[in-house]
C-alpha cells in the first residue's frame, strides 16, 4: 500500500489495502449467496462510488443476475448537504422482485432508508443493503444494512471507487483524511 497522498490539498494516508478489500468482497459473495441471492435478484448499483465494489462483488459471486444503476447525492465535498436529489432514476422494473442495493459507503443512513422506502413503493419483493463500508456511530436514520464489508471509523475515506470532489475514485486502496 502506498504511503499518503494528497488530493485537492488535502492530506490521506493509507486506510485499507486492495488485498483486505478483495479479500472481504469474496467473503461477502459467499455470503449473499449463502443468504439467497441468485440470478433472479436485481442489484442497484448506487452511483457514482459504489461501480467498483459492485463490479468486483459481482464477478466474486459469478452470477448472470441484472444490474441496474441509479445515483442520489447529498454530497458536497467532504461533507453531506442533508438534502437528496435524485440524478439518475431506477430504470429496471421492481415489481414483486428481491432487490439488493449496492452502496459504497453508509453514514447517516438517509439515503438508503429514502431508497428502501422508493423500492418497496415501487412493489419490491424484499429490498436489502450491502455495503462496502459503515460507519455505524453516525447512524441517525432507521435502516438495516444487511451486509456490511467493514465497519469503520468517522473518517473521511477516498478510493476505491470513493472521491473527494470528483478525484481519487481509482485509487485500488483506501486511504483517509489526516
Amino acid at each position: 500500500m502506498n504511503n499518503c497522498l494528497e488530493i485537492n490539498g488535502l492530506t490521506f494516508r493509507p486506510y485499507l489495502s486492495a488485498a483486505q478489500i478483495a479479500k472481504r468482497i469474496g467473503e461477502l459473495a459467499e455470503e449473499l449467496k449463502r443468504d439467497g441471492a441468485d440470478e433472479s435478484t436485481l442489484f442497484v448499483c448506487m452511483l457514482s462510488g459504489a461501480f467498483v465494489f459492485a463490479s468486483d462483488l459481482l464477478r466474486a459471486m459469478n452470477t448472470t443476475a441484472e444490474i441496474c444503476f441509479v445515483k442520489w447525492s447529498s454530497y458536497c465535498g467532504t461533507q453531506s448537504s442533508g438534502e437528496l436529489t435524485e440524478q439518475l432514476p431506477v430504470t429496471a422494473d421492481v415489481k414483486g422482485r428481491k432487490v439488493i442495493v449496492v452502496e459504497d459507503i453508509v453514514e447517516t443512513g438517509m439515503t438508503m432508508r429514502r431508497f428502501v422506502e422508493k423500492m418497496k413503493a415501487m412493489g419490491a419483493a424484499d429490498c436489502k443493503i450491502v455495503s462496502l463500508l459503515h460507519k455505524a456511530q453516525l447512524q441517525t436514520h432507521a435502516v438495516h444494512i444487511d451486509w456490511v464489508g467493514f465497519e469503520i471509523d468517522n473518517a473521511f475515506v477516498v478510493g476505491y471507487g470513493l472521491d473527494y470532489d470528483g478525484k481519487g475514485r481509482m485509487l485500488r486502496d483506501l486511504y483517509a483524511k489526516v
